[in-house]
C-alpha cells in the first residue's frame, strides 16, 4: 500500500511540474506568435513601398501613415476577438482574467489606431477636396465607405462604453451586448480593407492571407464562445436543488451531464427563465458530485438577488469550467488556502481534491459567522487530510495581530515558505496577502489567484 501511495504521489508531483512547465512555454509561444504577426504586418507595409511614400510629399505621408494605422487597427481588432474567445487551450495558460486584460489593451490600441487612421485619411482627401466633399467621400460616396463608417461608429460606442467612468454606470449585460457590436464592426469594415487598402487591394497573397486570418480567428471565437450552447441543447442541464445556507447565501446544484468538472475553477451560468435568460453570471464551483455541480452564491445585488426565485427544473446554459487553479497545478506540495467570505466556494471544491500529503491549512476570513458558509464541513475535510482550518471571524480590531500581515501569516503558518498558496476573496484581501507572502519569502510562482474580470 505504501508503494502504491508513493507512486501516486510521484504521479501527482510530475503532473504539477508538467503543468508549470507547459504553462510557461505556452505563454511565451503565444507572445511570440503575435510578435511575429506584428513583424509580418510591418513587413507588408514596407514591401508595398509605404516607407518611400512617406517622403514623397504630404499626400504620400498621409497615405503611408493612414495605411500603417489601418493595419494596426485591423490587427488590434482581431486580437480583441481572439482574447475574448474563451478558447480553453489559451485560457488554461493565461487565465480568463489575463485574457480579458489583453483584450482591453488590444481594444485601447484599436481605439487609438482608429483615431489616427481616420485623421490621416481625412487629411489626405482634404488636400484635393473641400471639407464637405471630404466628409461625403469618406462616409458615403466612395465604394464600401458607408459600411466602414457604420463599423467605425460601432467601435466608438464600444470604446466609450469601456471607459471606467461609463462602465461603472452600466450593468454587465448592457456592457456585454454593446461589445457584441465588434463582430458587426469587423464585418462592415472588411470590404473597404481588401478593396481600397493599398496593402491588400493590389497584393493577392497579402489579401488572401488576411482573409484566412480573419476567418480563422472568427471561427475560433464562434466555436469557443457558443459550442456550450450546442452542448446544452444536446445534453439539457437543469437546476436540481436550491438550499438556503444562511441569510443572503444559498447553494445552487445543477446537473452535470456532458459538462467537464474542475475543482477550484468557475463556470458562467445563464438561467433560462423569462427574467434571467439574458443575464450570465460567473460562479465558482463549490462542490462536485457524481451527478451534480454545486455553487455557493451570495446576494450581492439585483442580479444575484433575482436567483432567489429559481426553482428546480429550470434550464441552465453553462460555460466552462474556467480558471488556471486546479489539482494538477498544485501537485503534492503542502497547501495554504486563504479565503474570504463566500470566496471559500472554489476552496471548498479544491479541498475535496487534496490528500493528506498536502496537509492543507485554510485561513478563513469573515466579518461574522453567518458570512462563513460551510465552516464546519471545511474543518472536517481539512482534519481528514491532516490539515486544519483557522477561522478568522470578527472585525479587524478584534485581532491583536493582523492575520494577513507578514508576521501574522508566519505565526499562523510556521512552514509558510514550504507551501503553495491559493487565494480567493475580496481584491483588497488578496493584494494585502500577496505583499505579506512575498515579504515572508514565498516565491511568486507559488502564489495562485485570479482577479475579477468585470
Amino acid at each position: 500500500m505504501r508503494k502504491i501511495k508513493n507512486n501516486n504521489e510521484k504521479i501527482i508531483e510530475l503532473s504539477r511540474e508538467i503543468a508549470h512547465r507547459e504553462r510557461s512555454i505556452r505563454s511565451s509561444d503565444i507572445i511570440n506568435i503575435f510578435a511575429i504577426l506584428s513583424v509580418v504586418f510591418i513587413g507588408v507595409w514596407y514591401r508595398h513601398g509605404n516607407l518611400a511614400l512617406m517622403f514623397s510629399g504630404k499626400s504620400g505621408l498621409f497615405q503611408a501613415l493612414g495605411a500603417f494605422s489601418g493595419l494596426i487597427l485591423q490587427l488590434a481588432l482581431l486580437l480583441t476577438v481572439f482574447f475574448s474567445s474563451r478558447w480553453s487551450y489559451i485560457e488554461k495558460v493565461l487565465g480568463l482574467d489575463h485574457m480579458l486584460v489583453y483584450h482591453r489593451v488590444a481594444g485601447e490600441t484599436a481605439g487609438i489606431a482608429l483615431i489616427f487612421h481616420v485623421a490621416f485619411e481625412t487629411l489626405n482627401v482634404k488636400l484635393t477636396a473641400s471639407w464637405w466633399d471630404t466628409l461625403t467621400s469618406l462616409t458615403s460616396t466612395a465604394p464600401y465607405m458607408a459600411m466602414a463608417t457604420v463599423g467605425s461608429l460601432f467601435l466608438c460606442v464600444i470604446i466609450i462604453s469601456s471607459l471606467k467612468w461609463v462602465r461603472r454606470k452600466l450593468t454587465y449585460e448592457t456592457w456585454y451586448f454593446l461589445h457584441l457590436l465588434v463582430y458587426a464592426a469587423l464585418i462592415l469594415s472588411f470590404y473597404h480593407e481588401i478593396k481600397l487598402g493599398i496593402d491588400f487591394s493590389f497584393d493577392a497573397v497579402a489579401r488572401n492571407t488576411w482573409i484566412v486570418l480573419n476567418l480563422t480567428i472568427f471561427g475560433f471565437a464562434i466555436i469557443s464562445r457558443y459550442q456550450n450552447i450546442l452542448k446544452n441543447v444536446l445534453f439539457p442541464i437543469r437546476v436540481k436543488e436550491i438550499n438556503l445556507i444562511s441569510k443572503g447565501i444559498m447553494e445552487v446544484k445543477i446537473g452535470c451531464r456532458g459538462l467537464k468538472k474542475g475543482a477550484g475553477q468557475f463556470m458562467i451560468l445563464r438561467f433560462m427563465t423569462k427574467d434571467l435568460w439574458w443575464q450570465s453570471h460567473p460562479f465558482s464551483i463549490s462542490a462536485i458530485e457524481a451527478e451534480s455541480i454545486s455553487f455557493t452564491i451570495k446576494n450581492l445585488g439585483k442580479g444575484t438577488e433575482a436567483l432567489g426565485s429559481l426553482q428546480p427544473g429550470v434550464r441552465v446554459i453553462a460555460e466552462g469550467p474556467y480558471g488556471r487553479i486546479n489539482r494538477e497545478l498544485l501537485g503534492n506540495k503542502k497547501i495554504l488556502l486563504i479565503a474570504g467570505g463566500v470566496g471559500v466556494s472554489p476552496i471548498r471544491s479544491l479541498l475535496d481534491s487534496l490528500t493528506a500529503s498536502n496537509e492543507p491549512i485554510l485561513l478563513y476570513r469573515a466579518s461574522k459567522r453567518e458570512s462563513a458558509p460551510h465552516l464546519e464541513e471545511l474543518i472536517q475535510k481539512a482534519t481528514e487530510r491532516q490539515g486544519r482550518v483557522v477561522p478568522l471571524i470578527g472585525n479587524r480590531e478584534s485581532f491583536s495581530i493582523d492575520p494577513f500581515s507578514s508576521r501574522g501569516l508566519q505565526n499562523l503558518v510556521p512552514d509558510l515558505e514550504e507551501r503553495e498558496v491559493v487565494l480567493c476573496g475580496p481584491e483588497f484581501m488578496i493584494d494585502k496577502a500577496i505583499i505579506s507572502l512575498l515579504r515572508s519569502g514565498v516565491e511568486l510562482e507559488n502564489i495562485h489567484h485570479e482577479r475579477l474580470w468585470w
